[in-house]
C-alpha cells in the first residue's frame, strides 16, 4: 500500500525561485472590467489582481484596493468618481465606466483600453515613481543558460481546447519529452494564452507512459494520469519563468523522466461561455549534466477535525526518526535549501523545527503570523544538514472563532491543511517512486505512513493497535468473513441488526477500531470502513433510543408531571421517524441460476387441472457432513456417479425423504449408534457398512460406499417393492444431436484449483461462433469434481467479454460483461434437450461468445481439491422456428422484520412497459414460470392481469418450500399481451429468526421473483434498455417504465423519478453536496453536510419514501463521482439525522424532568444516561489526493525581507 500516493500532488506547492506567493483575485468581479484590466508594465498583458500591487492578486493592497475595501467591495458612485492613484483620471473612467452607471453583472460601456485604477501611470514617469512607492514591475524572464551549446527547447502546450462553464477545471495533457540516456531540464517558460481563465499551471514528470493517449486533452480532476512527481510551475504573479540554479535540475531520460503530463486549472467562477486556451510551456533542456538532481518533501498532519467558535486550536505532527534513519542517504543525509509552511484560511501562526536524538537543533520554519494570502519561501542561506535518525516537527495553530461550522483537512480553502515543504539535494528518483518514500512522510494523527512501509519494523504499535496488521492485510482478513456474513446484505449497503451487533463486540475487544487506528482504517479500506461508519452512527442513535425508553418506564413508574409526560408523547412521535437509506441490486443471471432446476416431471392434479404441469427442481444436500463419508456415496443407479443427496430421493438432494434420512431427521440429524446399526432401506446392510464404518466413529473405507437409503440392486424385485415408486432419474436422451450437421463443442474449464472457502464463482469465456446463425440445441453437462460442484450456467455475449478468453477468472455472481443466461445444470440433471421448435440463437445474428460459470460449494474449506467441469454443447445449423427468452419480475425492495408470524411483499409490472415494449403482433407466449424465494418464503402467487381485471394465475404456490423449487409448464402456451401486467406476491415468515432480512443473494438473504421462459425472444431488444426481460420492481419504481423514452414524468410518492435518469436530480443538488459535504475525502456527515440534508429533506420529495431507496440504489455504484458522493452522504446523514434528533430529545426531557422534579431514580438514571451519550462516533474519513492545492496558494513573488528572521541566517 502506498497511501500517499493520495497525495503526492500536494508537492506542487513550491519551486526554488519562488518567495513570496499570491492568491488568486476574489473581488474582480464587483468592478466594471475588473477581469480586463491591462497591466501597467505590460500592455500585452492582463493584471488580474486589481485590487493589489501583485499581478495576480494577493499580499499587499494598491490604492484602488484599499479604496474598494473601504466601501464594502461595491462599485459605488464615489469609489467611481475617484482616482484612486493620482494618475488624473477616475477609476470609472479607467475602468470603462466613466459616468459610473455600471452595476455588479452588467456591460460596461467601454471594454478596451482599461487602464489600472490603482498604479500610476506611466509607470517610469517621474509622478508615477512617487506615487507608487515602493512599487515596481515584475522583473522580466533572464536566463543566459538556455542559450549555451546543445540546450534543447520543447513545446508543451495544450492543444486549443474549450473551458468548460463551471467554477472549476483540472485539465491535462500528456507528452513523450525525452528517450535520451540522461539530461537535465533547466528552465521552464510559461506561454499564457487565456489570462481571463487560467490560475495555473503544472508539469508532472512520468518515469512510465501515462495511462492516457499522448497530445491528447483530457479532464484530469486534480491529479494528472499516473505521474505524481512534480517538476515545476507556474501560477499568476510568478516570475515569466523559472531558470534553475547552476548545481541543480530536473533529470530526463531514460535515467529520469521519458513523459511528462501538463496540467492547467482554469478558474471561471462565473461560468463564461465560449472561452478557449492553449496555454503552455516552453521547457530547456541541457544535455550537460548537472551535480544534483533535487527533490521536494512534504511533513505534517492529514488529520484534521477543529470545532467550530474556538479561539485557537493546535495541531502538530513529528516525524518518526526510524523513516529518516532508514530512507535517508547514509552518508550525509539531505541539504534542505528552502522550506515553507502551509495551511489555509483558519491558520494563524506556525512552526516548523528539526529534532535530534530528542533535542531541538533549530527552527526550520518560524511562522509567527500566517497569512494566506502571502505565503512566504524561507530560503536557508546555507543549506540545512537532515541527517539519518533526524525528525521534522511541524506545528500548526488555527482559530474557527468566525465559523459555526466544523472544519476538516481538505483543498478547498474553507477546508484546513498543515503542511511544511522542503527543497532538498541530492534527490534519489528511485527511492521517490517507491514505498515507504521520505518525500512522503506526512503523519495521520499519532500514525507516520513511513513505518507503516517499513520493512524492518515488524511492529507498529499505535494506541494499543499494530497498525502492521492493515499495512499487511491481516487485520481486514481477520474480520473479512464476519463482513460478509453479518454486514453484507448484497447490494444493502446499511447497518443492519447483525451488523450492529457485529459492530459492538468488536469495537469492545479490538484496539485497532478504537482512536487512531480506526480513523487510519476508515481511510485507507472501503467495505469494512463503510460498515464501520455506519454501524457508529447507528450504535449512538440506537443507544439514546435505549436511553430514551428507559426513561420513559422510569417516568412512568415515577408518574411525572403532566407537561412531561405530553412531552414523551410528541419525542415518541418524533422517533418514529426511519431511515431513508436501504440498498438493493438485481443480477439476472445470478437469480436465474439459483432457481431454475429442471426436474423429473410430478403430478399435482389441483394444478394440471388448470393446464399445468410440474416440474421438481432441486436443492443443494445440507447434511452429507454429517455422516461418514456424506459426499461420496455412489449412486445406486450408476456406479460411475455419485448421490449428494445421500438423504433423499432424488439424486441431488431436496423433495421427499428416502427410509435413511427419515432415520437421520428422527436421530436430529446426528450420526449416532443406532443410526449406524440399522438397516434404513432393508437391502441386508447396516448403514454403518453402506457408509464404510461397519464400528461407528472414523470411516473405515472410503470405496464402494454404497446407498443406505436405496435398496440396491434396484432392479431386484426384492428392492422393487421396498423403494415403492422410486425410480432411477432418466437417462439423457437427445435423437437431435444425431441429426446430420449438428456441431458439437466442448466448453470445460481449465483444470482450477477450488479455494478453501464457503463460495466460490469461476468462469471462463469463449468464442463460439461466427456463423450468421445457428441453435444451441442441446447442453450436456461434464462434470469432473461432483464433491464440490453445486451448478454450471452458460452466460451469452453478442461482444466479446472483457475477460481473456478460455483463461480463468473468479467472477463473483456476474459473468464477465456477458448477462443473458442461456442454459444451466444442477446436481441431479442429466442434460437439456430443447423441444424441436426452439433454441438458442448464435452466430452474427446471435451469441457469438460465451461464458461458463462454475459455482463450487466448499463449507469444509477443503484444500487440494481441482475440478474442470463444464458443457458440451451441441449446434444445428438449420434454425429453428422460434429464439427462447427468459423473463424476470417481481419485487427488489425487500426489508423484513425479524419475529414476525407472516410479512407480506407484492409487485405489479407496469401496463406501460408492456404496451410499449412486447411485440404489437400477439405478444409473447409464456411456456412455463417459476417462483423464487429463499428460506424465509412460505407461499406466494404470481398472476396475469388485463385492463385492471384478473386473467388468470401463472404460478398458484400455496405451499412454498426452498428445497423444492417447481417450474410449472403450461400444457398450452399463455398469451402475454401489450398492456397486460404481471403481478407477483410473496409471503415470508421471520418468526424464528432475531435478524431482520434483506433482499440479497445469499440464502440467508429473501429474494421475490418470479421467472417465465417465453418465444419469440427478441435477441436486440434483451439487449437494450428498458429490456422486458428485467422488469423488476423497487418498491413502487418499475425499472422499465425508468427507461420508457414515451414516459416523460414517473412521479412516484410525489417525485419525478425521470429527473434522476436524466441526471437533473444530481446536477440540481451538486453544488450543495461539494459545497457543504465533500470535505476532500473526509467521508462523514459533517455539522453543515447534515443542516443541507435536513433542508432538503424537509423540501424534495424525493429525498423521501421509495424514490430516496431507489436514488441510493443506483447512485452509490454509479461511475459518475458526484453521483455516488450525493448517495453516501444522503445514507450517513439518515443514520445522523436518527441520531441528533433523539439528542435532541433527550435533552429536552431532562430539561422537563428537572422542571417537574422527578423522584430521585429517575434523576439518577438521567444522569446515569448522560454518561452513557457521551459515546462518540468512531469514524470519519480523512484522505489524501495527489493533486493538492498548495497549488492555490505558493506562488513565488519577488522577495521581501525580514530582518529579526535574517538574523538567524535565513533569507525571505
Amino acid at each position: 500500500m502506498r497511501p500517499l500516493t493520495l497525495a503526492l500532488a500536494i508537492l506542487l506547492v513550491v519551486v526554488a525561485t519562488s518567495r513570496l506567493g499570491t492568491a488568486y483575485p476574489t473581488y474582480a468581479n464587483k468592478v466594471p472590467n475588473g477581469n480586463g484590466v491591462q497591466s501597467p508594465c505590460n500592455a500585452d498583458e492582463l493584471w488580474p489582481g486589481v485590487g493589489h500591487l501583485h499581478q495576480a492578486g494577493g499580499g499587499p493592497r494598491n490604492p484602488f484596493g484599499l479604496d474598494l475595501k473601504a466601501e464594502g467591495f461595491k462599485w459605488t458612485q464615489q469609489l467611481c468618481r475617484k482616482d484612486s492613484d493620482g494618475d488624473g483620471r477616475t477609476n470609472g473612467e479607467e475602468l470603462g465606466d466613466p459616468e459610473c452607471v455600471w452595476q455588479e453583472g452588467g456591460k460596461p460601456s467601454r471594454t478596451d483600453n482599461v487602464t489600472h485604477p490603482g498604479i500610476c501611470e506611466p509607470v517610469g514617469s517621474e509622478k508615477c515613481a512617487k506615487l507608487n512607492g515602493e512599487f515596481k514591475c515584475p522583473e522580466q524572464f533572464n536566463c543566459s543558460a538556455i542559450h549555451q551549446p546543445g540546450v534543447r527547447q520543447m513545446s508543451l502546450r495544450l492543444n486549443r481546447t474549450e473551458v468548460p462553464p463551471k467554477e472549476t477545471t483540472y485539465m491535462c495533457q500528456a507528452y513523450e519529452v525525452s528517450n535520451r540516456t540522461k539530461e537535465h531540464m533547466i528552465a521552464a517558460v510559461p506561454v499564457i494564452d487565456n489570462p481571463a481563465v487560467l490560475h495555473h499551471m503544472i508539469i508532472y514528470g512520468c518515469t512510465q507512459k501515462p495511462n492516457v493517449a499522448l497530445d491528447s486533452p483530457f479532464e484530469c480532476g486534480m491529479s494528472a494520469a499516473n505521474c505524481f512527481n512534480l517538476i515545476d510551475l507556474w501560477g499568476l504573479g510568478m516570475r515569466p519563468g523559472n531558470c534553475y540554479r547552476d548545481d541543480v535540475g530536473a533529470p530526463f531520460g531514460l535515467e529520469g523522466y521519458q513523459y511528462v503530463v501538463l496540467q492547467l486549472h482554469w478558474n471561471n467562477p462565473a461560468e463564461v461561455t465560449n472561452w478557449f486556451d492553449a496555454s503552455g510551456f516552453e521547457l530547456y533542456f541541457s544535455p550537460k549534466l548537472r551535480q544534483y538532481d533535487t527533490g521536494v518533501m512534504m511533513y505534517g498532519q492529514a488529520k484534521l477535525d477543529l470545532a467550530p467558535r474556538q479561539k485557537e486550536i493546535y495541531r502538530t505532527a513529528t516525524s518518526d526518526s526510524r523513516s529518516s534513519k532508514e530512507l535517508l542517504p547514509q552518508d550525509g543525509g539531505y541539504k534542505l535549501l528552502w522550506g515553507t509552511l502551509h495551511m489555509h484560511l483558519y491558520g494563524t501562526r506556525g512552526q516548523v523545527s528539526l529534532w535530534r536524538n530528542g533535542q531541538k537543533v533549530r527552527d526550520l520554519i518560524p511562522m509567527h503570523n500566517f497569512d494566506y494570502d502571502t505565503p512566504i519561501v524561507f530560503e536557508y542561506q546555507q543549506p540545512i544538514d537532515y541527517l539519518p535518525g533526524d525528525e521534522i516537527r511541524t506545528d500548526c495553530y488555527y482559530s474557527t472563532a468566525k465559523t459555526n461550522r466544523s472544519v476538516y483537512w481538505g483543498e478547498s480553502t474553507q477546508e484546513e491543511m498543515c503542511y511544511s515543504f522542503f527543497q532538498y539535494f541530492p534527490h534519489n528518483r528511485t527511492k521517490a517512486q517507491s514505498w515507504p518514500n521520505v518525500d512522503l512522510c506526512t503523519s495521520f494523527g499519532k500514525i507516520d505512513y513511513c513505518v507503516t512501509g517499513l520493512q524492518s519494523v515488524k511492529e507498529y504499535i499505535v494506541d494499543g493497535c499494530d497498525v502492521k496488521t492493515l499495512q499487511s492485510g491481516q487485520l481486514i482478513q481477520k474480520y473479512k468473513k464476519d463482513i460478509d456474513s453479518e454486514c453484507r446484505h448484497a447490494y444493502q449497503y446499511r447497518c443492519s441488526d447483525q451488523c450492529l451487533a457485529w459492530y459492538r463486540s468488536v469495537k469492545a475487544s479490538e484496539p485497532c477500531f478504537n482512536g487512531d487506528p480506526i480513523d487510519y482504517i476508515l481511510l485507507y479500506t472501503r467495505a469494512l470502513a463503510g460498515y464501520l461508519d455506519l454501524c457508529a452512527e447507528r450504535d449512538q442513535r440506537d443507544k439514546l433510543q435505549e436511553a430514551k425508553a428507559e426513561i420513559d418506564e422510569l417516568n412512568k413508574r415515577s408518574t411525572p408531571a403532566p407537561e412531561v409526560h405530553n412531552s414523551l408523547l410528541s419525542h415518541d412521535i418524533r422517533l418514529l421517524i426511519v431511515s431513508a437509506s436501504y440498498l438493493a441490486g438485481l443480477l439476472l443471471a445470478a437469480l436465474l441460476v439459483l432457481v431454475i432446476f429442471r426436474m423429473k416431471r410430478s403430478s399435482v392434479a389441483s394444478i394440471e387441472s388448470k393446464g399445468i404441469h410440474i416440474r421438481l427442481g432441486t436443492a443443494y444436500p445440507t447434511y452429507a457432513n454429517k455422516v461418514p463419508n456424506g459426499n461420496g456415496v455412489q449412486s445406486p443407479c450408476n456406479a460411475d456417479e455419485l448421490w449428494p443427496g445421500v438423504g433423499h430421493l432424488h439424486q441431488a438432494g431436496g423433495g421427499p425423504r428416502n427410509p435413511f434420512g427419515l432415520d437421520l431427521k428422527a436421530e436430529g440429524f446426528k450420526w449416532t449408534q443406532q443410526l449406524c446399526r440399522k438397516d434404513s432401506d432393508g437391502d441386508g446392510r447396516t448403514n454403518g457398512e453402506e457408509l464404510g464404518d461397519p464400528k461407528g466413529g472414523k470411516p473405515s473405507r472410503t470405496d464402494n460406499v454404497t446407498h443406505p437409503g436405496i435398496c440396491e440392486p434396484v432392479g431386484s424385485e426384492k428392492c422393487a417393492k421396498l423403494n415403492g415408486e422410486f425410480k432411477c432419474p432418466e437417462q439423457f436422451n437427445c435423437s437431435a444431436i444425431h441429426q446430420s450437421g449438428v456441431r458439437q463443442m466442448s466448453l470445460r474449464l481449465n483444470r482450477t484449483e477450488v479455494p478453501p472457502k464457503e463460495t466460490t464463482y469461476m468462469c471462463q469465456a469463449y468464442e463460439v461462433s461466427n456463423r450468421t446463425k445457428e441453435h444451441m440445441i442441446a447442453a450436456v453437462p461434464v462434470i469432473d469434481n461432483p464433491a464440490v460442484l453445486h451448478h454450471l450456467a452458460i452466460f451469452g455475449c453478442k461482444e466479446k467479454p472483457n475477460v481473456p478468453l478460455e483463461t480463468p477468472f473468479e467472477c463473483g455472481m456476474s459473468a464477465a460483461n456477458c448477462f443473458s443466461l442461456i442454459d444451466l445444470w444442477s446436481l441431479g440433471m442429466p442434460g437439456n434437450c430443447y423441444r424441436d421448435d426452439v433454441g438458442a440463437p448464435f452466430g452474427l445474428e446471435g451469441y457469438q461468445y460465451a461464458v461458463v460459470q462454475l459455482h463450487w460449494s466448499n463449507p469444509a474449506e477443503v484444500t487440494n481439491w481441482f475440478d474442470a467441469s463444464g458443457f458440451e454443447l451441441y449446434f444445428s445449423p438449420t434454425p429453428r422456428q422460434y429464439d427462447t427468452g427468459v423473463m424476470m419480475y417481481g419485487q427488489a425492495k425487500l426489508d423484513l422484520a425479524p419475529r414476525q408470524k407472516e410479512i407480506y411483499r407484492t409487485a405489479t409490472s407496469d401496463s406501460r412497459t408492456s404496451k410499449e415494449l412486447l411485440p404489437q403482433d400477439g405478444g409473447y407466449k409464456l411456456l412455463w414460470g417459476i417462483m423464487h424465494m429463499h428460506l424465509y418464503g412460505t407461499r406466494g402467487q404470481v398472476s396475469l392481469w388485463r385492463n385492471g381485471q384478473k386473467v388468470r394465475d401463472l404460478i398458484p404456490m400455496h405451499n412454498y418450500d426452498y428445497n423444492t423449487p417447481i417450474v410449472l409448464e403450461y400444457q398450452q402456451p399463455i398469451d402475454y399481451l401489450p398492456g397486460d401486467e404481471i403481478r407477483t406476491d410473496c409471503y415470508y415468515s421471520t418468526a424464528k429468526t432475531n435478524r431482520s432480512v434483506y433482499w440479497g443473494e445469499s440464502t440467508q438473504e429473501e429474494m421475490c421473483y418470479s421467472f417465465f421462459q417465453y418465444f419469440p425472444h427478441n435477441l436486440t431488444k434483451s439487449h437494450s434498455w428498458p429490456n422486458i426481460d428485467a422488469c423488476s420492481s423497487f418498491g413502487k419504481v418499475d425499472y422499465c417504465v425508468m427507461g420508457l423514452k414515451s414516459v416523460e414524468k414517473y412521479i412516484v410518492d410525489g417525485c419525478d423519478v425521470k429527473t434522476l435518469q436524466s441526471g437533473q436530480l444530481i446536477q440540481k443538488y451538486k453544488k450543495g453536496v461539494d459545497s457543504e459535504c465533500r470535505h476532500a475525502y473526509q467521508y462523514r456527515c459533517s455539522d453543515q453536510c447534515l443542516a443541507w440534508y435536513r433542508s432538503v429533506k424537509a423540501s424534495e420529495p424525493c429525498f423521501n419514501g421509495d424514490p430516496i431507496d431507489y436514488i441510493l440504489l443506483y447512485t452509490r455504484y454509479s461511475s459518475n463521482g458526484d453521483t455516488r458522493a450525493l448517495a453516501g452522504y444522503l445514507d450517513l446523514c439518515a443514520e445522523r439525522d436518527q441520531r441528533d434528533k433523539l439528542q435532541e430529545a433527550k435533552a429536552e426531557i431532562d430539561e422537563l424532568n428537572k422542571r417537574s422534579t422527578p423522584a430521585p431514580e429517575v434523576h439518577n438514571s438521567l444522569l446515569s444516561h448522560d454518561i452513557r451519550l457521551l459515546i462518540v462516533s468512531a469514524s470519519y474519513l480523512a484522505g489524501l489526493l495527489l493533486a493538492a492545492l498548495l497549488v492555490l496558494v505558493i506562488f513565488r513573488m519577488k522577495r521581501s525581507s525580514v530582518a529579526s528572521i535574517e538574523s538567524k541566517g535565513i533569507h525571505m
